[in-house]
């Protein structure tokens, strides 16, 4: 006959039970959300309808995962970064 388990390791299989219930309820929630059809805020991607917190990420996206323009705001910092300082002699 197997020995007792410590109490501490009964606490923890316990937990673990109790875990495992809590998947199954997380899942089955996140399974009624997305029947749902709940709309989100935000920008969609127009390729893979991704949603961003706003333009820039947007931008940011559709260049780098679908091939796409270089983001406006990548360019006006590159434009910021080669004008002289000012007061910068030269």
């Amino acid at each position: 006959m197997p020995a007792e388990d410590h109490e501490l390791l009964a606490l923890a299989k316990k937990l673990r039970y109790d875990l495992t219930g809590m998947q199954v309820k997380v899942t089955e929630l996140i399974t009624g959300l997305a029947a749902l059809d709940i709309p989100v805020d935000g920008y969609p991607c127009p390729r893979c309808a991704t949603k961003f917190k706003g333009p820039t990420s947007l931008a940011e996206h559709v260049y780098i995962s679908h091939g796409g323009p270089v983001p406006e705001h990548w360019e006006r910092a590159e434009q910021m970064a080669e004008e002289p300082a000012e007061g910068a002699g030269g």
